[in-house]
């Protein structure tokens, strides 16, 4: 069996670097400790989370929660920082 390696890249060729986001949904009305699982399309918006459950994140939550506008602020600021 031969196996044939293809270089991608000649080495010292130039480089750069992407910073792909996609698909980002901000949520302005995104509140820290509310409802996680609600019966709205968007939870974390309202309501106290059912006892035992722990309400929304400060930056975000994985349930049907948006991320508040302050993590793409942060996301934003994070990647300006490494271009420096």
């Amino acid at each position: 069996m031969n196996i044939v390696v293809h270089q991608l890249l000649m080495p010292g060729s130039p480089t750069f670097t992407v910073l792909h986001l996609s698909d980002i949904h901000i949520d302005f009305s995104y509140k820290p400790g509310s409802q996680t699982e609600c019966t709205q399309p968007l939870c974390c918006r309202e309501g106290e989370p059912a006892p035992g459950h722990a309400g929304a994140g400060f930056w975000g939550d994985l349930h049907s929660c948006d991320i508040p506008y302050w993590t793409a602020e942060k996301i934003l600021q994070y990647a300006a920082a490494l271009e420096k």
